[in-house]
């Protein structure tokens, strides 16, 4: 039996909580937009794939400069 788009989208959120993940609702302004569809097209990954590489790459960048300035103290 086929299931249904509301069925398989049911399934999918739930396998994606499973794996820890949560939904998060967001507004972007045109440029934020543009970044992101044109990130899309030129990977060809999901818009949920480029944020959360995004999110973790800021991360990254974030802890290196705080341990440079604790390293130039």
């Amino acid at each position: 039996m086929r299931l249904s788009g509301k069925e398989r989208q049911q399934k999918w959120r739930k396998k994606q909580k499973t794996l820890g993940n949560k939904p998060y609702t967001i507004m972007l302004g045109r440029k934020a937009q543009s970044i992101l569809e044109n990130e899309k097209k030129r990977t060809g990954r999901s818009l949920s794939t480029i944020i959360e590489k995004a999110l973790l790459h800021l991360a990254k960048s974030i802890s290196d400069n705080k341990q440079t300035v604790i390293e130039n103290r």
